[in-house]
């Protein structure tokens, strides 16, 4: 993965989880098409962890790399998984991603799978078009398309939690993380508020593979650029939605 982004640099934060099975290749090529798709300088340098790193030649050398059964032994005896496949680029477009397969535990439960991307912001890339795509491609639960302003990454503030992309304990306690520039509100998640109604005020809102994409301005560097006046309109936006749906309640607050 790359190192630690620098905290005035705009990076795209990406994230989906899902229920639906996607580790056939099939799946695979078109993440990696879409992804090169939307900009060609996002293709993966590397992909694979550090014992089994491959350097990108073409997108089906990455096939071995996804859905990777492998056996791993635990205190309650071996169990058979799918390994999760990391990307890397120092380059630009300087990204790193990482993507875990959707699963059952040895119970049978299901583990839900993730796609997670972190990248250097740039206008020209159609980041958009690649966040629904994978949306659509996954049947994702929810999505999360943010690029951080600087005040929602300071940690360990007094008073405030910032904005957090991930998607951990979305489906077990049916919440979201926060909401994002753009959010995908999932079939689990649609009839979380009257979307039309949420149109009218001016939302983007979009059907979208059975659920719906929300959008808070027509550009995303809005969230960026004016984080006063993205936060405001945050904060009136959550009010069309259960009171306990976002774990994250409160803004970050500009000094």
């Amino acid at each position: 993965m790359t190192s630690e982004w620098k905290r005035d640099e705009p990076v795209v934060q990406l994230s989906i989880v899902t229920e639906h099975e996607f580790s056939d290749w099939i799946y695979g090529r078109r993440f990696f098409e879409m992804l090169i798709e939307a900009d060609p300088r996002l293709t993966p340098e590397t992909i694979g962890n550090s014992d089994n790193l491959e350097k990108y030649q073409a997108i089906d050398s990455f096939k071995p790399h996804w859905g990777k059964r492998v056996q791993l032994e635990g205190p309650n005896g071996s169990y058979e998984t799918l390994w999760g496949v990391p990307w890397d680029r120092k380059a630009a477009l300087r990204n790193s991603g990482h993507i875990d397969f959707t699963g059952r535990s040895k119970k049978g439960n299901l583990i839900p799978g993730r796609i997670s991307l972190l990248a250097a912001y740039n206008e020209a890339t159609n980041w958009l078009s690649f966040f629904k795509g994978i949306c659509s491609l996954t049947k994702a639960a929810a999505g999360f398309f943010h690029v951080p302003a600087e005040v929602e990454k300071r940690l360990n503030a007094p008073g405030y939690s910032p904005y957090y992309p991930g998607v951990g304990g979305t489906l077990l306690n049916k919440q979201l993380s926060n909401i994002a520039w753009a959010t995908f509100f999932g079939a689990p998640f649609a009839h979380e508020a009257d979307f039309a109604e949420l149109a009218k005020l001016g939302y983007h809102v979009e059907e979208l593979a059975g659920g719906y994409l929300l959008l808070m301005s027509d550009d995303i560097m809005d969230c960026f650029n004016d984080f006063p006046t993205f936060s405001r309109r945050r904060v009136e936006l959550k009010k069309h939605f259960r009171p306990d749906l976002f774990r994250i309640t409160e803004e970050a607050q500009v000094p």
